[in-house]
């Protein structure tokens, strides 16, 4: 990406996939996937400030779509500097979490 330094985030879109983040009536983020709601118990999902980031992409091909835990305060595929991310750009599965510690452990 624009970042050119390593990332760890969640893929939440595959190729051909359509995302839209929109907001709820509780100005909590909610995210689709073709259509469907995705169940996001892990993330921040709260608006914290006048620019939520909010629309619809359709990722390409070879490519796929990313978004942090921390929805307000993450730069990931909704923002210009990292957009979605080109799957020969993946470097490895994260599998154990250590922080934060009370949930440190392997990542299902």
């Amino acid at each position: 990406t624009a970042l050119r330094k390593p990332v760890v985030k969640r893929v939440i879109g595959l190729p051909g996939d359509t995302v839209e983040v929109a907001l709820n009536d509780k100005k909590e983020y909610v995210v689709y996937v073709n259509g469907t709601e995705l169940r996001e118990d892990y993330a921040l999902n709260i608006v914290d400030g006048d620019t939520p980031r909010v629309g619809v992409w359709t990722v390409a091909e070879d490519e796929i779509f990313v978004m942090g835990d921390n929805r307000y305060n993450s730069t990931d595929s909704r923002s210009p500097q990292v957009g979605t991310v080109k799957i020969d750009s993946i470097l490895g599965k994260v599998i154990l979490r250590f922080y934060p510690f009370d949930k440190f452990g392997k990542v299902e």
